[in-house]
């Protein structure tokens, strides 16, 4: 099973304090439970723009479906401040607490970018993965609610 890069990121010494908030053990329990099956669907699609304006689909890309706790808005918001996207390196960000790697659901996009998470009970959650352009690769995320067991929809482009 591969762990998005926001869940087991290294400490790089001297940058930025570590993450403040601890993954308790009811935060656990609480994500745990969120990613039992439920009724309802995430349908997603991740693209991001080459430098010559192309739009390029994340086909291949792994995505994660991130229950939303105070852990994971800490993690989300160090990363990536008031952006929507972020390069691969986040220094002082501090390697994250192993239990919340396991409280992670992941999900392959196809060819076009596209992909799904299907039986998600209700709730918020963080949609994470990773888009490669022409020259680099970026992380993108987006929050996303799920209600009534219905289908939500989320586009992840770093906008």
């Amino acid at each position: 099973m591969r762990v998005l890069l926001l869940c087991l990121l290294p400490v790089v010494a001297g940058c930025a304090a570590p993450v403040k908030t601890s993954f308790t053990p009811e935060m656990e329990a609480a994500a745990l439970a969120a990613l039992q099956p439920g009724e309802g669907r995430i349908l997603g699609q991740a693209f991001v723009q080459s430098g010559k304006g192309k739009v390029i689909p994340a086909a291949g890309q792994v995505f994660g479906l991130i229950p939303k706790t105070p852990y994971a808005d800490e993690r989300i918001r160090r990363a990536y401040g008031n952006e929507k996207w972020r390069r691969p390196i986040v220094l002082g960000l501090g390697a994250a607490d192993p239990r919340f790697g396991a409280a992670v659901r992941e999900t392959k996009a196809d060819k076009h970018g596209d992909f799904e998470f299907d039986k998600v009970k209700d709730g918020s959650y963080y949609v994470e993965g990773a888009a490669q352009n022409d020259e680099e690769t970026f992380y993108v995320y987006d929050t996303v609610e799920v209600r009534g067991g219905g289908i939500a929809h989320v586009y992840l482009s770093g906008h």
